[in-house]
């Protein structure tokens, strides 16, 4: 779903998917900025090194413009279950890390144990 502020939402798709668009969505800019936020879809499936790496690569793509990313941490979800929830904190755990290495910004949203990182 597209609007006037070329917010764009990708329900129901996976973060690698969602990730491939933001990708492109860079590569068609000059400068702004893109927010990354995904809820997990398809984390069991690809794995922690698949996930992590897929979202540090369109960090990395930012590099290349004048375009700052943030990047939420992977969001929890009300009815999941424990090899999700572990994998999912080992995910941002990992990104934390990486992000962390990049000089970023970091915000802490400590009522829902969610992270932003302004790169």
């Amino acid at each position: 779903m597209s609007g006037s502020s070329g917010c764009t939402s990708l329900r129901g798709k996976g973060v690698k998917e969602i990730c491939e668009y933001a990708e492109k969505v860079i590569d068609n800019m000059n400068e702004g900025m893109v927010i990354v936020q995904a809820g997990g879809n398809g984390l069991l499936e690809n794995g922690r090194k698949a996930t992590v790496n897929a979202i540090m690569k369109v960090v990395e793509r930012k590099r290349k413009k004048n375009v700052r990313v943030a990047v939420t941490s992977l969001l929890r979800r009300p009815a999941c279950n424990e090899e999700y929830e572990g994998l999912r904190k080992e995910v941002n755990r990992d990104l934390h890390e990486k992000i962390l290495a990049m000089k970023a910004e970091t915000i802490r949203k400590r009522e829902v144990g969610s992270w932003i990182w302004m790169i």
